[in-house]
């Protein structure tokens, strides 16, 4: 009979905010007033959950960096979910004790809105949570009515109420109208409660089956490109370009003439002493080379460089533009130079085909 009595007053003291609260008695009112709109909470209540969430939040965001770092697709969508869960399950609640935190110092919940507007809103309303209680925030306190006890029988020969206006009695109150009231309400915040944890299994489903398509989706594709790898050469390389038989040919038809030198894989050059393909440049001012691309890939335009030295020295450096190179065939190629300056040799520097 204590213990109900015990549990009874516990219950009324939820209408109230709670002063002094411990971190175990705001934990415990934050989810049992979770869809509770209506009433006060204490600072304390406020705060002690507000440290408890920024601390999950900090947790939440290195579990995210670390599951980041790992690269696993499973970890990721398993704390994703956790994630999304106790953010769904904690959305309401965490209204709601604002709620209250506005109404206990005298501010319509209303005021809560203002989170919608960027920084300025969100710095306002930290200030209004920071409010010391305002007695006049009582008027947002909706205190349960207690039942009415029923009524006591009088005993034989003792006289009833006095009449009142020719022989009535005076009305009795219904002794179940405030349960009932409150039966509603209570009523109310289950499905309420179902409500939110049925959107929380939605969302849990939705992310398990995202998962469970993309990691079969990725495992559907790894297992053909691995057959397809273990069946062929160890030479072959599924992304290198198809292979040529007319560059190989062109390539060993050059590496056998001496006078050709191959700059890169696809470029081959030889030097034309005596020839100026430069206009307006003299002879000696003129370095020329032909150019021949053995690649299918054409070189649609690029840059050569060419300096001319003497003893050993570079004397001086000077480039042109390179037109375009087809497979098979040669170009001639001139880099003009002053005619002033003494050489006794030309040096590539470099050759960019693009």
């Amino acid at each position: 009979m204590a213990m109900q009595e015990q549990q009874r007053g516990q219950e009324q003291s939820l209408d109230l905010p709670l002063y002094g609260a411990t971190f175990r008695e705001a934990f415990r009112r934050f989810w049992l007033k979770d869809f509770t709109f209506t009433g006060r909470a204490s600072r304390s209540e406020y705060w002690l959950v507000y440290r408890l969430g920024a601390i999950v939040s900090i947790l939440s965001y290195a579990l995210d960096y670390a599951v980041t770092a790992l690269k696993d697709p499973v970890i990721g969508y398993s704390v994703l979910v956790l994630m999304l869960t106790v953010a769904v399950v904690c959305m309401v609640p965490g209204l709601a004790l604002c709620v209250r935190r506005l109404h206990d110092a005298n501010f319509s919940g209303w005021w809560l809105l203002l989170g919608l507007v960027p920084f300025v809103g969100s710095m306002a309303l930290l200030v209004m949570f920071t409010r010391r209680t305002n007695p006049l925030g009582v008027r947002f306190d909706v205190v349960r009515a207690r039942p009415t006890a029923p009524p006591i029988p009088l005993a034989p020969g003792l006289a009833g109420p006095p009449p009142v206006d020719g022989g009535g009695s005076l009305p009795r109150p219904t002794a179940h109208a405030a349960p009932a009231q409150g039966a509603r309400s209570e009523s109310g915040r289950s499905g309420a409660r179902w409500a939110l944890a049925g959107l929380g299994a939605l969302i849990l489903v939705v992310v398990l089956a995202v998962a469970a398509s993309s990691l079969l989706g990725s495992v559907g594709q790894a297992a053909p490109a691995q057959s397809a790898q273990e069946q062929a050469t160890p030479e072959a390389n599924p992304y290198s370009l198809p292979v040529d038989p007319r560059e190989d040919a062109l390539r060993a038809q050059l590496k056998a003439d001496p006078s050709w030198e191959q700059y890169s894989d696809g470029l081959f050059i030889k030097w034309e002493p005596g020839k100026s393909a430069c206009q307006g440049v003299g002879a000696h001012g003129c370095a020329t080379a032909l150019l021949e691309n053995i690649s299918m890939v054409p070189c649609e335009g690029g840059t050569i460089e060419m300096s001319l030295m003497s003893n050993g020295k570079r004397v001086w450096s000077s480039s042109a533009k390179l037109p375009e190179l087809s497979q098979g065939l040669p170009t001639e190629i001139g880099v003009p130079f002053d005619p002033s300056l003494q050489g006794d040799s030309v040096n590539l520097d470099w050759i960019d085909c693009s």
